[in-house]
């Protein structure tokens, strides 16, 4: 499905991809928390799913990254490779298998935000200032 055909265009492939990938960012990043924080990095700045580029941006976009980081196609590529057989095609996980053995089993994960919420740190700064002053 998501493979080059003979005689396609060589950004298909790259755009059916991120395409998916935009759905999982939109649809609550569970299939983000299925992966550790270095290959979340990865897919983000690789695919920039959390951008709302035209096909055209997202294609320039590859491009410099490629140009700027030469091994970061095949490192994405794995960990896309790795998670597009649980990602449905609206974006939901297909398939999460869970384990119960009579106890309580907890998942912590993280996600990986690729930028800076500014407002969000501006506020936890100013919060942290104030109980200093107190």
């Amino acid at each position: 499905m998501f493979g080059r055909k003979r005689g396609e265009p060589v950004d298909r492939p790259f755009l059916e991809q991120r395409h998916l990938l935009v759905k999982a960012w939109q649809n609550d990043r569970p299939a983000f928390l299925l992966l550790p924080w270095d290959q979340q990095l990865d897919l983000h700045g690789f695919y920039a799913a959390y951008k709302q580029f035209t096909d055209d941006e997202a294609v320039h976009h590859r491009r410099q990254v490629t140009a700027d980081h030469p091994n970061i196609p095949a490192r994405a590529g794995k960990v896309f490779k790795k998670i597009s057989g649980l990602i449905s095609p609206d974006g939901t996980i297909a398939y999460l298998r869970q384990h119960d053995h009579g106890g309580h089993r907890y998942r912590i994960s993280a996600l990986a935000r690729p930028e800076i919420d500014v407002d969000k740190l501006a506020r936890v700064l100013l919060e942290a200032a104030k109980e200093r002053a107190a």
